[in-house]
C-alpha cells in the first residue's frame, strides 16, 4: 500500500502541474514556474497536487524506516524523505511568491532552494527547468515505490517483507 501511495503522490503532482496551467491567464509554460500556477483565484489545484505529493513522500519515508537496513545512510535516506514532505507541505500552504502578495514572512524561495537548485538558468526557462526537476524526482520516488510494491507482493498478511 505504501508503494501505490507514493505513486499516486507522484501522479496527482503531475496531473495538477499539467491542469493548473490552463486556469492561469497569459501562462508561459517555459518561464512560470510551480509557484506561479500556486497562487490566485484557481491556487487549490497546484495546493492540493503539492499536498498529494507530500504525503506520497511521507508514506515512502515510513515504507523506508520500515524496511531499515540499519545503516546511517538509509537512516539519512528515511530523515531526507519526511524533510521534503515537510518543505513541500509549507511551500504548498505558504505560497507567498507568485502571487504578487507581500503580507506574511517570506520564506518560500529559501524552501524551493531546501528542493533543489532551481536557479540556475534565467528566469526565462526556470518553469520548464522546475518541472524538469519534479519529473526527475518523481521517477526516483517511482523507483522506491517499485521496490515497496514488490515487497508487498511476496509476504503473507502479518508478515514483514523486510526481514525475510
Amino acid at each position: 500500500m505504501i508503494g501505490w501511495a507514493g505513486l499516486a503522490g507522484c501522479a496527482v503532482l503531475i496531473l495538477g502541474t499539467t491542469v493548473a496551467p490552463w486556469f492561469v491567464p497569459h501562462h508561459d509554460w517555459v518561464a512560470d514556474t510551480i509557484s506561479d500556477r500556486a497562487a490566485g483565484e484557481w491556487e487549490i489545484i497546484m495546493d492540493v497536487s503539492l499536498y498529494a505529493f507530500a504525503t506520497g513522500r511521507f508514506c515512502l519515508a515510513l515504507g523506508a524506516a520500515h524496511a531499515h537496513s540499519g545503516g546511517t545512510q538509509w537512516s539519512l535516506g528515511v530523515v531526507s524523505l519526511g524533510l521534503l514532505a515537510a518543505v513541500v507541505t509549507i511551500i504548498a500552504a505558504r505560497n507567498e511568491l507568485g502571487d504578487g502578495d507581500s503580507e506574511g514572512v517570506e520564506i518560500h524561495i529559501y524552501l524551493v532552494y531546501g528542493q533543489g537548485l532551481f536557479f540556475l538558468l534565467p528566469t526565462s526557462v526556470d518553469g520548464l527547468y522546475e518541472r524538469a526537476l519534479g519529473i526527475l524526482s518523481c521517477a526516483i520516488l517511482a523507483v522506491l515505490c517499485s521496490v515497496f510494491i514488490g515487497y508487498g507482493r511476496r509476504v503473507s498478511p502479518g508478515q514483514n517483507a523486510f526481514t525475510r
